[in-house]
């Protein structure tokens, strides 16, 4: 197996202010979820913030599904 020594990677400077601002809103309302009590609309809300910020980087977005 190969390795790439030298991976190339997209820094804030490479991307769409668009990309930088969904990236910064998942990480911050991810933290908020995390120090919040358990809520299943700010759990969907989390889906919405993850999945736009996937579609902006090319993905098909992010879907959340609970087990109990």
């Amino acid at each position: 197996m190969n390795f790439d020594l030298n991976p190339k990677a997209v820094g804030f400077k490479d991307m769409n202010p668009l990309q930088i601002k969904a990236l910064l809103d998942f990480v911050d309302f991810s933290i908020e979820c995390a120090v919040e009590n358990f809520d299943p609309k700010r759990l969907e809300k989390l889906e919405e913030y993850g999945s736009e910020m996937i579609q902006l980087f090319g993905g098909n977005g992010l879907k959340i599904d609970l087990v109990d």
